[in-house]
């Protein structure tokens, strides 16, 4: 009655040939929400497990609010911040774990025949041991156009740019390069 609501997913990955690389993973969570004044805030937890080749390959704890200001905005329009801290071990690594903090802001519109939404956010992942390359951070950005051409017909065009750059040298004197990655996709 509260708008609570528990969640789970499992999935599971299984190649041809090559099982060392067959995967499933399984995430648990609740989701509920608070009201601060006229703010709006759903607060989410949720653990999760990764195998690989069916060992343990990582364990992950996250906690997220999301908040929405009371902004007057169009009718259709809608914008919030989120705010995560994921905590990741990885049993089968060394110098692996890490906890990740994630702030972005989200705007949307939802019309009759589509939706549109475009996020920016800031990472920060901070190696808890000596990993390769050392401290991260990056900006992303995610944009979203879905609309419906006609009954059962629908167009999608997404675009998302990853940014990551590392603290520090790779592995030095071996490979001494400071990761500066970005990944797109569309």
């Amino acid at each position: 009655p509260n708008g609570s609501v528990g969640f789970a997913q499992y999935q599971l990955r299984r190649n041809d040939s090559l099982h060392q690389y067959d995967s499933a993973s399984l995430f648990v969570g609740a989701e509920t929400p608070w009201r601060f004044g006229p703010w709006r805030v759903r607060g989410t937890g949720t653990v999760g497990l990764v195998t690989l080749g069916n060992q343990l390959y990582q364990r992950q704890v996250q906690l997220q609010a999301r908040a929405t200001p009371p902004l007057k905005l169009p009718a259709g329009i809608g914008f919030d911040m989120v705010g995560s801290v994921t905590y990741n071990t990885f049993p089968s690594l060394s110098n692996f774990d890490s906890t990740t903090q994630e702030v972005r802001g989200h705007l949307a519109w939802r019309g009759v025949h589509g939706v549109a939404s475009a996020s920016l956010g800031y990472q920060n992942d901070h190696a808890l041991e000596r990993r390769p390359g050392g401290d991260r951070d990056g900006i992303f950005v995610n944009l979203l156009v879905r609309r419906e051409l006609r009954q059962g017909l629908i167009a999608e065009l997404g675009y998302t740019r990853q940014g990551w750059d590392s603290s520090q040298a790779y592995s030095p004197g071996l490979v001494d390069e400071v990761r500066d990655q970005t990944t797109q996709v569309v």
